[in-house]
């Protein structure tokens, strides 16, 4: 195995490898597996060559400039969780091995292996990888209920830290909302920082704005209505909401609401112009808002 270990002691990265594989995955994807060990996330990957998809990355170049950029905006209290170290086969095609991170406070914004059996991506085949026993119709409810409830500064740090991270061109996926963690001391947190946006590859010739960005994914931590021309795989599906009644409905969107205006007040408090969040709302719609 090659190692790279430049935020964390090798003894203790292999000691927690060892331990990774002595308990059971606690979430799994498409090419990773993670493994909560301590205060720490081991996961273990079959594709640590791989950035943004497509891009092969054989001397893992782009990915130690990743976790350079990773630490200093951690050091600078921007909430990602930084890539401490590590380890792969470079015989293996995509790169078997392991990366070791912190874990992440708190819960996930919303679980993406609960939540799916309401999405419109949900409702196809290939969502296999996520599974849960977990009643949809109890979380949902309970959730945004939760969320509703995050105080404005912290929603505020949440755009503020999207914009530094957008800047330092780092890939934020806003198609899984498990990549985002909420702890009411630390605030929103961001995970699954494994890659660059293609402009940062050379793959588009220009960088969509950061205001533009900004205004199109500042509003994550609210549901979207199935009518939405943009993230509409994650939006709520018509049909997959008529296990809840009336009222829940009138609740959820009463939540989801308080959450918008939240999303909105931290976009303009960050610099974000009414006329570019009006022009996003104009494809993005709101689920009991705009929708």
């Amino acid at each position: 195995m090659m190692n790279k270990f430049p935020y964390i002691s090798a003894v203790k990265a292999q000691e927690l490898i060892l331990r990774a594989n002595e308990v059971t995955s606690t979430k799994n994807g498409i090419a990773s597996h993670a493994y909560i060990v301590d205060e720490y996330a081991v996961l273990k990957s079959s594709s640590i060559k791989l950035r943004n998809v497509i891009t092969y990355d054989e001397n893992l170049e782009f990915f130690d400039e990743l976790i350079n950029s990773l630490m200093k905006l951690h050091q600078q209290g921007v909430g990602v969780i930084p890539i401490l170290g590590y380890c792969y086969d470079p015989d293996s095609h995509d790169g078997d091995g392991y990366i070791i991170e912190p874990a992440a406070k708190g819960r996930e914004l919303y679980d993406d292996a609960i939540m799916k059996s309401l999405y419109i991506w949900g409702q196809s085949s290939d969502s296999f990888y996520l599974s849960t026993t977990e009643d949809s119709h109890k979380y949902l409810y309970s959730r945004i209920t939760e969320i509703s409830e995050i105080p404005q500064v912290h929603f505020d740090k949440f755009i503020h830290d999207i914009i530094a991270i957008y800047e330092q061109d780092i890939l934020i996926d806003f198609f899984g909302r498990s990549n985002f963690f909420y702890d009411t001391e630390e605030g929103f947190q961001f995970i699954d920082l494994n890659s660059h946006i293609d402009y940062h590859y050379g793959l588009t010739k220009a960088k969509t704005s950061t205001d533009s960005f900004v205004a199109t994914f500042g509003f994550t931590p609210c549901h979207y209505a199935s009518n939405t021309a943009i993230l509409q795989n994650i939006a709520l599906h018509d049909d997959a909401l008529s296990i809840f009644s009336s009222e829940e409905i009138t609740q959820i969107s009463e939540c989801n609401r308080i959450v918008f205006e939240k999303c909105r007040n931290a976009l303009l408090n960050n610099g974000i112009s009414e006329t570019r969040i009006d022009t996003v709302l104009q494809k993005l719609k709101i689920f009991g808002i705009t929708g």
